[in-house]
């Protein structure tokens, strides 16, 4: 049992210089109640072969560049006529995944933990080392809570005797904080704020998503009712249905996407971490476009001259994006120093 100890610790406590690291961190308690069953049938040392279980988990989970992480220590017991019960306490660490099917993010994730054990039996002893794989599949309920399922793998390493050997199913509620999350401002109204800096194209001669001059769609009398925001795309069928005025977009009402894109109001306050009204009107362009295209996933690049400016403002935008329902194992982010201030979006394909 001695020989878990160390790496039952370390699956845990890998967490603190790991979040140094991790572009977002979030701590989640989840609760579960199942059942499960004794995969060796009858057992000499007075195993019985199924009976309800419940748990519940502490994890952090890691958001990092190309991929995302939960580590956390769980305790479960479980409940068989034979013994009475089983108590598992240790921890585990799992690769997470996210997916888009009919219209919701589902998150998945896998991995393996370590144990101890404490299982009162007749004939075998009283603690044990466990090991354990699960396998779980949430979605989310609302922006603090998410529900789901797993499937998870026991086994209770018992020595000279037969190692029990369980499969469990049940239902899993979790709840859950953003550690880093981002405290989001406003700049002041025009009339007392200072001249909000523009952001820069990334590349020379790249003028897509700038080209066109800005345009309150809501001004212009020559709308149509069936096509609000004037991209020539019906409303019925229309993704996007903020893009700007004269905006070159595709059959499904969205600007194009592609490396170094831009969104002409997307501002900050000059060396602050403030976004205007404006702003957030492109960002919002941004998740429809991400919503429209479920497969790809978002890098928000940002430079400034002061990293921990840097920083702040793509947490910003992070943060605003979530708001509008875009999951944040889509997100990844790029804020370094650099020589001059400048945001844009590059795009992966989520597989």
């Amino acid at each position: 049992m001695k020989k878990y100890i160390p790496l039952t610790a370390l699956l845990f406590f890998i967490s603190v210089p790991v979040q140094s690291w991790a572009q977002k961190l979030d701590y989640r308690t989840s609760f579960r109640g199942g059942y499960s069953f004794n995969l060796n049938s009858a057992m000499d040392d007075g195993v019985s072969t199924n009976g309800p279980a419940f748990g519940a988990t502490g994890e952090f989970k890691f958001d990092f560049q190309l991929f995302t992480l939960r580590t956390g220590i769980f305790a479960d017991i479980s409940v068989y006529p034979g013994i009475a019960w089983t108590l598992q306490t240790g921890a585990i660490a799992q690769y997470v995944r996210t997916v888009h099917f009919i219209d919701r993010d589902f998150e998945i994730a896998g991995g393996y933990g370590f144990s101890a054990v404490i299982a009162p039996t007749r004939d075998a002893g009283f603690t044990y080392t466990g090991s354990t794989v699960k396998v779980d599949l949430r979605t989310e309920v609302s922006e603090d809570f998410s529900a789901g399922f797993y499937i998870r793998y026991d086994q209770i390493h018992m020595g000279e005797f037969k190692d029990p050997k369980f499969l469990g199913f049940g239902i899993e509620v979790t709840w859950g904080k953003s550690i880093n999350k981002p405290v989001v401002k406003f700049a002041e109204p025009k009339s007392t704020a200072k001249k909000l800096t523009p952001v820069k194209n990334s590349k020379p001669g790249n003028t897509s998503g700038n080209s066109v001059k800005p345009n309150d769609n809501t001004q212009n009398n020559n709308i149509s009712p069936d096509d609000t925001d004037g991209d020539g795309v019906k409303n019925s069928i229309d993704k996007c249905p903020t893009s700007r005025m004269g905006e070159k977009v595709d059959e499904k009402g969205c600007k194009s996407v592609h490396d170094g894109m831009k969104f002409k109001d997307l501002v900050f306050e000059s060396g602050k971490s403030l976004i205007s009204n404006k702003a957030e009107v492109e960002i919002k362009r941004l998740s429809e476009i991400l919503q429209a295209n479920p497969e790809i996933h978002v890098v928000i690049v940002v430079r400034d001259k002061d990293q921990t400016l840097a920083s702040k403002k793509a947490d910003v935008i992070e943060y605003k994006l979530k708001e509008m329902k875009i999951s944040s194992d889509r997100i990844k982010i790029d804020a370094k120093a650099g020589e001059k201030e400048d945001v844009y979006f590059n795009f992966l394909l989520g597989i």
